[in-house]
């Protein structure tokens, strides 16, 4: 990666002047200052040392973002910033072209503050890293976004957001990463190992069952243990047990009508005690407002309450300290996981032993584009792209999405973006010197037209924080404009710029090309053209199904599953004016585990799309399926091995995926459930043995009656293939225990 410091912000200089006046203050010398020690050494000396006091201080939001520095010991503001797939616009403030450096490498401010905010690259959103299948060009994402935070000397990357795609309409979809928990995990793990490699905290966000964004701090998900296990957890366990997560953040809304905040089953039960968990748990902002007290949150295991103290009074603290009715013991252990993850940061380090920062680097770039590439979908092609640039004398590009850009909206997860290329902007420089790039698709030998959502938080909803969508079809207006564009030209590609499935059932029949772009990153269009014109085989996969009608989704099936029905209250609930709450709303997820490709597959319903789905310029056979051993046992192992040929022309890359089917549950279970996958690239005429390991986990559902992951005896089916709806290989094992 790139190796351009750009020095640190201007809120940081105090706390560096004060942290080197350390050696003066003999606090250079102090154990929890020394980094060849082990670190929870460090971390018990560090605690040793704080007041009471100073306990309280840093475990509450300070200045929104951030908390408040202990100037005693030498403690500086620790810094959290979104977003998920690039750096907030707040946390660049003040660092940009007009910043002047000093002598002592640091920027100086004027006085009256003219500096102009700095820039960060922007990446493609959740579900498009998702959609490349792809985790070690995340973990690459995962090293560029840490080198960019540690220029800008921010501590915790608030990311990767893995909540389940139960339902189209959520808001935040596009942040989100997939409908299978075992894809949304592998993926943010990946991301994780990345940008923790840099010494910057990830906090995975938000745990859990934050599947909508409707009345999300007054909402509850009534939901069955086992949909907690199978469905709500498991990408939440890979994130803390593969990638080390060193933060996790608390969702606003209650499960089972208590807040994830103060739920010690949900807490310290499952995450720190079942899991293992060793970072620092982080509300997310305001999501302790209704609360019951600062006892239950601390006994859950809450670390930090972000972004003010809406519970976590310092004076109400010491009083219930004096009084002997506060868990102190807790208390001190919810802390230290908090100065673990300090300390991992490096805040009491030789910055010259910390990794190098740099910032919209070219190499960052190329990481951006390399995820675009491998994760737009290629929907659908009827033999039309890709197009011939030679062939090509005049080309139409039509559509609002055409030229607009996206990066600086969507609520928290907006990027500080410094450069965004739209798809008109990509197109013209492919065909500079070769052809025209008009406005009249009936003048065009071909035309794209580009049409989806986009970041609006208005009376319609949009892909955004804080909002649903209102409605599930695609605007009249761009349907009218997509079908008018055929009408005048068969030769149309429709390019689809969004961050979650929408209805597209009024021209999808029309179409002869349609292109997922999703939220592509700064290289959005180039990659688009690159895609149109051949120069990238097409290879990204749907990691949500597209379902043809909203009444298709199972949370869909009345409004007490979505968006959920409403309890009035006698008497506003809240700590304080600003936070009353009039009434409880209780989403009851009736589906249970069934959700995504897990309802359509075994219910027999036909989405438009299916999970897994994708399209390439290439063809793939699937051949020779090897089970080794035919049965298993115990905690044994079954190697799964099979050949994928590509057969076509092209060099192209294809994602294997692998479901395992119990054929003969006493509980219901869904048809078929994800178990594996692997991208593998591939020349033409070349062939790769693709070899999966099955153990007794891939076999087992979560029992409620004895608490308990239970695998049971009998025959299982291995299906292996293209998505969960093209499957070219099938085979049958058995299990014993």
């Amino acid at each position: 990666m790139g190796k351009k410091p750009i020095g640190p912000s201007p809120s940081e200089i105090a706390i560096q002047d004060a942290l080197a006046k350390k050696a003066e203050d003999g606090l250079a010398s102090l154990p929890f200052m020394n980094q060849k020690l082990d670190v929870e050494k460090r971390v018990d000396d560090l605690l040793s040392r704080l007041t009471f006091e100073e306990k309280c201080i840093i475990s509450a939001g300070w200045k929104n973002n951030s908390t408040a520095p202990i100037p005693r010991l030498g403690i500086p503001s620790f810094h959290m910033t979104d977003g998920p797939h690039g750096i907030a616009p707040y946390a660049l403030r003040g660092l940009g072209g007009s910043v002047v450096y000093g002598g002592d490498g640091l920027p100086v401010v004027p006085k009256d503050g003219t500096t102009k905010d700095g820039t960060s690259t922007y990446f493609p959103t959740g579900i498009q890293m998702a959609s490349t299948w792809d985790p070690a060009a995340i973990e690459e994402f995962g090293k560029a976004v840490g080198e960019e935070m540690r220029a800008i000397k921010w501590h915790m990357l608030l990311g990767p957001a893995i909540n389940m795609c139960r339902t189209p309409m959520n808001g935040r979809t596009f942040e989100y990463h997939a409908e299978d928990p075992l894809l949304s995990g592998k993926i943010a793990a990946a991301a994780i190992r990345g940008i923790q490699s840099k010494r910057i905290a990830t906090c995975v966000k938000h745990y859990a069952a934050n599947n909508q964004e409707k009345n999300r701090f007054k909402v509850s998900a009534v939901v069955s243990r086992r949909a907690l296990e199978e469905i709500y957890f498991p990408a939440f366990k890979i994130a803390v047990q593969e990638g080390d997560a060193w933060g996790l953040m608390t969702s606003y809304n209650e499960i089972n009508g208590t807040y994830v905040s103060e739920d010690p089953d949900i807490l310290r039960k499952t995450l720190l005690d079942g899991w293992g968990f060793k970072g620092v748990v982080v509300s997310d902002w305001g999501a302790t407002r209704y609360c019951k007290g600062i006892k239950g949150l601390v006994e859950a295991g809450l670390g930090v309450e972000m972004g003010s103290r809406d519970l976590f009074k310092i004076e109400q603290m010491q009083a219930m300290k004096a009084a002997g009715d506060f868990p102190e013991q807790e208390f001190d252990g919810n802390l230290r996981r908090f100065l673990r993850t300090m300390l991992l940061v490096g805040m009491f380090d030789d910055p010259a032993s910390l990794p190098e920062g740099s910032i919209n680097t070219g190499e960052h770039v190329q990481v951006a584009r390399k995820i675009a590439e491998e994760g737009m979908v290629l929907l659908k092609n009827d033999g039309l792209l890709p197009l011939d640039a030679n062939e090509v004398k005049k080309i139409a590009v039509v559509g609002k999405h055409a030229i607009n850009t996206f990066g600086k909206r969507g609520g928290s997860s907006a990027v500080g973006v410094h450069h965004e290329v739209t798809v008109r902007q990509g197109i013209e420089k492919k065909l500079a010197g070769k052809a025209e790039v008009i406005d009249d698709p009936a003048a065009a030998d071909v035309a794209i037209v580009c049409v989806g959502l986009g970041h609006t938080h208005d009376f319609k909803g949009g892909d955004h924080e804080g909002t649903d969508k209102l409605r599930y079809p695609l605007g009249i207006t761009d349907v009218w404009l997509v079908n008018k564009t055929i009408k005048q030209n068969k030769k149309t590609v429709v390019v689809l710029v969004n961050g979650s499935p929408f209805g597209i059932e009024g021209f999808i029949e029309n179409a002869q090309a349609v292109l997922e772009a999703w939220y592509g990153g700064c290289e959005l269009g180039n990659v688009v053209a690159d895609i149109i014109f051949g120069d990238v085989n097409p290879s990204g996969k749907l990691p949500v199904s597209w379902p043809k009608r909203l009444k298709d989704v199972p949370a869909h099936k009345s409004s007490k599953n979505y968006p959920g029905t409403y309890t009035w209250l006698k008497e506003p609930k809240g700590i304080d004016k600003r936070h009353k709450r009039w009434f409880r709303q209780f989403v009851h997820y009736d589906e249970g585990i069934f959700i995504g490709y897990r309802h359509y597959d075994t219910n027999h319903v036909e989405p438009r799309f299916p999970f897994g789905h994708g399209l390439s310029y290439t063809s793939f056979t699937y051949k020779d399926l090897m089970l080794d051993p035919g049965q298993l046992s115990g905690d044994g192992i079954i190697h799964v091995s099979f050949d994928v040929t590509n057969s076509g022309a092209r060099a192209g890359a294809e994602v294997v995926q692998l479901y395992i089917k119990d054929v003969l549950a006493s509980l219901p279970r869904p048809s078929k459930e994800l178990k594996g996958f692997k991208r593998i690239v591939l020349p033409p005429g070349q062939t790769e043995r693709v070899t999966f390991a099955i153990t007794k986990s891939d076999l087992s559902y979560f029992n409620e009656a004895q608490n308990a992951w239970i695998a049971e005896d009998g025959e299982f089916e291995v299906l292996v293939g293209g998505s969960s709806r093209d499957i070219k290989l099938q085979g049958t094992f058995r299990y014993k225990n």
